[in-house]
C-alpha cells in the first residue's frame, strides 16, 4: 500500500449531481415524551425507515447503480437546486411540516426529488400534514406486503417500460392526479411509482 501513497494522497472524491438527504432528528429517538400511542407510532416508523428500511435500501442501491452521492442535512436550511440538482430521500409517513414545505420550495425552484418509501402524510406529532403530497399531486393509498401465496410484483410503464417485472416485499399504492405512472402493482393495476411536477420544478 505504501507504494501507492504518491498516487492516492492527492486524490479527491468526485460526486454525481445527486445527494442523499437525511434528517438528524430521526436519529434522536432516545429522547422523546412519555410513550403515548401516537408517540410510539412515530418512533417505530422512524427507526424502521432509517435502518434496514427504505433509507438503508436507497443508500445501498445508488452505489450499486453507479451513482456517487454526498449527504445533505435537510434541517440545515433550504436547498439550492444549482448545488443539489437531484435530492434522493427515503421517507415514512411522518415528516415535519417545515421539512415538507422546504422540499416543496426546492422542487418549485427547479430541484428534482426522488422519494423512496412511504409518502409523507403526517407531521412528527402524528397529525395530518399533506403539504408535500399535495404539491406533487399524489394521494397515499394502501401499503401492500408479500404474504402467504401472494407474490407482490410491479410492472414498468412509460419511460421505465423496458424494465422487467420485479418482485417486491412491500410497496405503497398511490393515486397521482397528474404526471406519469412508471410502476404499477400487478394484481391491482394501481400506481406504485410515478413522476410529477411541482410548480416550476422538474419531475419528482
Amino acid at each position: 500500500m505504501g507504494g501507492l501513497a504518491g498516487v492516492l494522497a492527492p486524490m479527491r472524491t468526485t460526486y454525481d449531481d445527486v445527494a442523499l438527504g437525511f434528517v438528524p432528528d430521526h436519529y434522536l429517538t432516545e429522547y422523546h415524551p412519555p410513550k403515548l400511542a401516537s408517540v410510539q407510532r412515530v418512533l417505530d416508523e422512524a427507526v424502521n425507515t432509517r435502518g434496514a428500511g427504505p433509507r438503508g435500501s436507497l443508500a445501498r442501491a445508488m452505489p450499486l447503480g453507479g451513482f456517487r452521492y454526498r449527504g445533505v442535512n435537510l434541517q440545515a436550511g433550504d436547498l439550492d437546486p444549482k448545488t443539489v440538482p437531484v435530492l434522493a430521500l427515503a421517507t415514512g409517513e411522518h415528516l415535519g411540516a417545515e421539512l415538507q414545505r422546504r422540499l416543496v420550495r426546492y422542487t418549485e425552484a427547479g430541484g428534482k426529488l426522488l422519494l423512496s418509501g412511504r409518502l409523507p402524510v403526517k407531521d412528527m406529532a402524528d397529525e395530518p400534514c399533506t403539504v408535500l403530497a399535495d404539491a406533487l399531486g399524489l394521494r397515499a393509498g394502501d401499503t401492500l406486503t408479500d404474504a402467504n401465496r401472494f407474490w407482490l410484483s410491479v410492472t414498468a410503464h412509460g419511460w421505465a417500460a423496458p424494465l422487467p417485472e420485479v418482485r417486491l416485499s412491500r410497496t405503497q399504492l398511490c393515486e397521482p392526479s397528474r404526471g406519469t405512472t412508471v410502476l404499477r402493482e400487478l394484481s391491482t393495476g394501481k400506481a406504485a411509482d410515478s413522476t410529477s411536477r411541482s410548480g416550476g420544478g422538474g419531475p419528482s
